[in-house]
């Protein structure tokens, strides 16, 4: 989901002589949690809760739904300065 919406609100509120450095920013963040905090919780909690590798399915289902929920709150806890910042710019796109 960020890859679809990330992108085009970035793109509504930022300057436009910085949109470039701001959707690079965005896919490195994306990424940087994405690639590195997943797969890293994952293992943390097979190795140090777990303690067996056979046991990856269980950290598998206790990751999955934190983050998702992290994801939920971060989502919404950006809406309302996400709304600020196009009304700052004038943007007439559509609000969420």
């Amino acid at each position: 989901m960020a890859m679809g919406v990330l992108p085009s609100a970035q793109q509504a509120i930022a300057p436009s002589q910085m949109r470039a450095l701001v959707a690079a920013l965005g896919v490195l963040m994306v990424n940087i949690i994405g690639l590195g905090v997943g797969p890293t919780a994952v293992a943390l909690l097979t190795d140090h809760v777990f303690g067996d590798p056979l046991k990856l399915r269980y950290a598998l289902a206790a990751v999955v739904p934190v983050m998702l929920c992290a994801a939920a709150a971060f989502s919404f806890a950006s809406l309302r300065p996400y709304r600020r910042s196009v009304q700052q710019h004038g943007s007439k796109q559509s609000l969420p």
